[in-house]
């Protein structure tokens, strides 16, 4: 708890707040991707991988100096931007997963590309009877589940169901977020998280593709928001392909051109048969 109160920013009410915090960050702790941030030697040499107890321990004692990610529906980059849109400023010495456990979750800040406050509320209107905010719902509730749509781009996963996901605290989008983790730097964004924030921005991420996995990898697939679309025109298809001769030249078409398509990795993830062709905007109850 020493740990928590020296990170947590100085707000009127300090120590009050303090354990509000600490239940949200217990609750947002996902021990899966803060164990992929670590090579095999330095996870043997902590005691091999983590549960949510060691995860959040370590993560207030050394990882949010180290700039490592607890949470998993928890982008930096994203918050940030968010916080800049609203009008809020944050110090430069500031944990910005802190920040937003004590102050961007008190103004409502979706701190990621990965979910749709507007879409998951039309989509699943009895999230806000339950929870105060519908992202509280998906962060406790629906991204364990293997049928919620967490934004019109689709679940981010391949589906189907996981029994222990939520004892483990292990949402079901991990798989596609660990998805080519060597390169890309997990303690601030992933393979998912990309994909899904072109969808958002329709902006191609050549910034983080340097930034991310070099200047021989090339972006291919279809970048646009394809709200009311079909789930065929979603963003799971995408994949980072080295660039070739005949690659090197091309660049994403809207997915309003549905005869172009790239021709993705042949291990990049697919989007389920079964989803193609259905709409993504109907209501679904709780």
């Amino acid at each position: 708890m020493r740990d928590l109160i020296r990170l947590v920013p100085p707000l009127r009410g300090h120590l009050t707040k303090i354990g509000e915090v600490w239940k949200r960050l217990r609750m947002c702790a996902h021990p899966r991707l803060y164990s992929a941030q670590f090579n095999p030697a330095q996870r043997e040499a902590l005691g091999g991988e983590f549960d949510v107890e060691r995860a959040v321990s370590h993560y207030l004692a050394h990882g949010a100096d180290e700039g490592k990610r607890l949470c998993a529906l928890f982008n930096p980059d994203w918050y940030l931007k968010q916080l800049d849109r609203a009008g809020i400023t944050i110090g430069a010495d500031t944990v910005p997963f802190l920040h937003w456990l004590s102050v961007g979750w008190d103004e409502r800040i979706v701190p990621t590309p990965l979910f749709h406050q507007g879409f998951y509320e039309e989509r699943y209107p009895g999230a806000t009877n339950t929870y105060a905010w519908s992202f509280i719902h998906y962060l406790v509730k629906g991204c364990y589940q293997g049928d919620r749509l967490a934004s019109p781009s689709g679940r981010h996963h391949a589906g189907g169901e996981d029994p222990q996901a939520s004892e483990l605290q292990a949402p079901l989008l991990l798989r596609e977020m660990l998805y080519r983790a060597d390169d890309y730097d997990l303690s601030r964004t992933s393979w998912a998280e990309e994909g899904a924030r072109v969808a958002r921005t329709g902006t191609t991420p050549w910034s983080a593709l340097r930034r991310t996995v070099g200047d021989g990898f090339s972006w291919t697939g279809r970048p646009r928001n394809c709200a009311g679309r079909s789930a065929a025109c979603m963003p799971t298809p995408w994949s980072w392909c080295p660039v070739t001769p005949q690659t090197a030249s091309r660049r994403p078409r809207s997915c309003s051109s549905p005869t172009w398509s790239s021709t993705p990795c042949s291990s990049s993830p697919r989007t389920p048969a079964g989803s193609r062709g259905k709409a993504v905007s109907r209501r679904t109850t709780i």
